[in-house]
């Protein structure tokens, strides 16, 4: 080959190189910003789903008509389907009108029981479509509106409606001021307000016989006599017909226990506030265990039975949530019987729509003038609205997630039936008028509790194991020891998960005594193992031993030191405990051990963490150059102080990296926290109890979450949090490696 053929072959060559090398820093390239860029979309897909939490409600006008100036309205309604409505005028009729154009479709009227003639003295809004009529001559009527779709085999849906006569009332002697009715099932309770502040209470039970269908009616009676400063301005009472609630115009409510007509019993009486200014009008929330209350200056607050530190079994009311108010008295009040939302309505017409548990603002209305009556339809989805000028009206509601803030998610709360504030999570009940718990607080916790115990067993062990096989195992075993440990890490998390909760919980709760006593004698007959091993390490048998095998030794150390703290647990405990350590625990620090605990975890996840830890802590601390090791061991350093001193500073990147690594498995692990925990979603740091993580209860729940439902985007919300911990957790820890590589990579 010539000279210049030679040049160009190598010339060729060399542009070769380039050429790949160029591909290969664009393939680089390209390749890490996709990742990056898919990491990033994956945090935008979860972010996306969970940002609707914290969107505003909206809303949309459906329709709006005027009635006569002179017409008074007493009751509003909307069906479901949001295509027809009703309203209540003055003359006790109920006029049926379809959406959104308001054109009148029917009109019934509700006649006066016991028969003749009597004009309407009031109308009032007990339930879902539920009324009470009260009419001059004392009688009284709970009227309930129907409202039944049909599909025709043609297509397209028809609302078809009828009123149903729940209970009635006759005329009595003395006319009621005003007249509250609750039933609709087979006991009915009315309550009159008479002159003088006194309550007349009455039941009506229906009873039909099955066999001739005639319905037999008791009436059971009782006076009340209110003594409480001023008159009364609103009274409510709960759905079982069993507690009573009353508001005067000098600032005091009072509760009374009406289950025996004929001698109430009052629970508590109390004054709302200092100055004595006039409550308007109180409702009890969904779930009859809030009471909202509106005064005259615009205060909206809600009152709840609670347990104080004064007496442990009795409840009385207290203030519990303050709630965003108006600048104008508030004048009527209405709740949903769907969810906690509260709507108030003040003299100016402004209307406004709060959700009890989040104490959030939804959506407000702003009337031409003072309301007359407002109400909002049974799925939730429609709010209705009269004016004092006969101005109808309907508004379409969206508000998907009121029960969300950033209080209920990451702060104490208030919840119903709880004596104080708390970080709770119970997404769900049996009870349609539950108050959902979300606070993300105890999973977190949860998480974090159970990283940091399986750390703190995992990490030593795992770190110490690979300094002694890399640096002081002899090699032929050390080949065998370290693809044992890395199988480890090939065991299904299922596998853990079962033999930790049905073999390794029942073992602890056995024997927890023996279990902590491992952890006192193991150690101390290791060192005592050492001391004689060290002691006759110069002899021959000696040198067998220490040369890289004193495991082998240690092994029948290991079980004699199970065994005997298996025994020792036992006669400690029957000594020093009562022969039961779970309750001297709990008598002692009012800690119950639970069987699915701490100390199980910390076992179970760190079996986990363990051969990911090991296997990267050896691979570091055996790339370490061999001429630092030597150049110590000739200067006179011990294979510890080698070990200790410049083997381990100088991997410490790579055992950091490892720790991370092992963190984010921790961090991130389902089934065996699922499986091992008992899933207890509690704010406890205690060893002897469960927890409940972040990634199990996505697990736990996510089934059973509807789609786009309040826990389906807080699940991903869950996610998120998780996501950008992890995001944290590593980017600290590369900043932490590459400050550790600067200082000890030179080495």
């Amino acid at each position: 080959m010539s000279e210049q053929s030679y040049a160009e072959v190598k010339e060729e060559y060399f542009r070769k190189i380039q050429r790949n090398d160029r591909v290969a820093q664009w393939l680089i390239v390209v390749g890490g910003i996709g990742i990056i860029g898919i990491v990033i979309g994956m945090l935008m897909i979860i972010a996306s789903v969970a940002m609707p939490l914290f969107r505003k409600a909206s809303i949309e006008e459906l329709a709006a008509f005027n009635l006569p100036a002179d017409t008074k309205l007493l009751g509003l309604g909307v069906d479901e389907y949001k295509e027809t409505g009703y309203y209540i005028r003055q003359d006790g009729s109920v006029v049926f009108y379809t959406l959104p154009d308001g054109e009148v479709i029917d009109e019934l009227l509700v006649k006066v029981p016991g028969g003749g003639e009597s004009t309407i003295k009031s109308v009032t809004t007990t339930g879902f479509f539920q009324h009470t009529y009260l009419w001059e001559n004392g009688a009284a009527a709970l009227v309930q509106v129907d409202f039944f779709p049909e599909f025709p085999e043609k297509g397209g849906r028809i609302i078809r409606h009828h009123l149903k006569m729940l209970s009635t009332w006759e005329p009595v002697g003395e006319v009621p001021l005003q007249t509250l009715i609750k039933g609709g099932g087979e006991v009915n309770l009315r309550v009159d307000i008479l002159p003088g502040n006194n309550l007349l209470l009455s039941s009506v039970l229906e009873e039909e016989n099955p066999i001739t269908e005639e319905i037999t009616r008791s009436v059971s009676s009782g006076e009340l006599a209110v003594h409480m400063s001023g008159n009364i301005t609103s009274l409510t009472v709960n759905r079982v017909g069993s507690q009573l609630f009353v508001s005067t115009d000098r600032g005091q409510v009072g509760r009374w226990d009406i289950g025996n007509l004929k001698q109430p019993k009052l629970l508590d009486k109390v004054e709302v506030h200092d100055d004595g200014r006039v409550i308007n009008d109180i409702a009890l929330v969904l779930g009859d265990e809030s009471l909202v209350i509106g005064d005259e200056r615009g205060h909206l607050e809600t009152w709840m039975p609670v347990r104080t530190g004064e007496s442990a079994s009795k409840k009385a009311l207290n203030r519990v949530h303050t709630l965003p108010g108006h600048e104008a008295a508030i004048v009527q009040l209405e709740v949903s019987r769907r969810n906690k939302t509260i709507f108030s309505a003040d003299e100016t017409g402004r209307i406004r729509a709060t959700f009890l548990t989040s104490e959030r603002g939804l959506y407000e209305f702003k009337a031409n003038g003072p309301v007359q009556v407002m109400a909002m339809n049974r799925r939730g989805n429609a709010f209705a609205y009269a004016d004092e000028n006969g101005l109808v009206e309907i508004w379409g509601v969206h508000a998907p997630h009121p029960e969300t803030s950033w209080q209920t998610l990451f702060g104490k709360v208030h919840y119903e039936s709880y004596d104080e504030p708390d970080y709770v999570w119970q997404s769900s009940s049996a009870s349609d008028d539950f108050e959902p718990k979300m606070s993300m607080r105890p999973l977190i916790l949860g998480t974090l509790k159970g990283t940091m115990y399986a750390m703190l067993f995992a990490a030593p062990l795992a770190i110490l194991g690979a300094l002694y096989t890399s640096q002081f195992m002899h090699k032929n075993w050390r080949n065998r020891v370290k693809p044992a440990v890395e199988i480890m890490a090939a065991v299904p998390s299922v596998v853990i998960g079962f033999l930790a909760g049905l073999w390794l919980a029942p073992l602890f709760e056995n024997r927890i005594v023996g279990m902590f006593a491992v952890m006192m004698v193991l150690p101390l007959m290791l060192v005592l193992s050492f001391t004689l091993i060290s002691r006759y390490s110069n002899a021959t048998w000696g040198r067998r031993v220490t040369n890289g095998k004193e495991f082998i030794g240690l092994v029948p150390v290991l079980i004699i030191a199970v065994f005997l703290s298996m025994a020792l647990g036992g006669l400690v405990e029957n000594t020093f405990f009562n022969g039961d350590v779970k309750q001297y625990v709990y008598d002692w620090r009012e800690v119950r051990v639970d069987q699915r605990n701490c100390i199980v975890i910390a076992f179970a996840l760190g079996f986990a963490v363990i051969p990911v830890i090991f296997t990267l802590a050896d691979d570091a601390l055996s790339a370490v150059p061999q001429n630092l090791t030597a150049a110590s061991l000739a200067l006179g350093a011990s294979r510890w102080q080698t070990a200790w001193k410049v083997v381990l500073p100088s991997a410490s990147p790579g055992i950091f990296a490892a720790l991370m690594i092992g963190l984010g498995r921790a961090v991130g692990e389902t089934m065996i926290v699922l499986m091992a925990t008992g899933n207890t979603p509690i704010m406890d740091m205690s060893i002897f109890n469960g927890m409940r993580t972040l990634s199990a209860n996505i697990a736990v729940e996510i089934p059973e979450a509807p789609q786009n439902g309040t826990l389906y985007r807080t699940l991903f919300l869950s996610a998120v949090i998780l996501f950008i911990f992890t995001f944290m957790v590593n980017t600290v820890a590369e900043m932490v490696r590459i400050r550790l590589r600067a200082k000890y990579g030179n080495y």
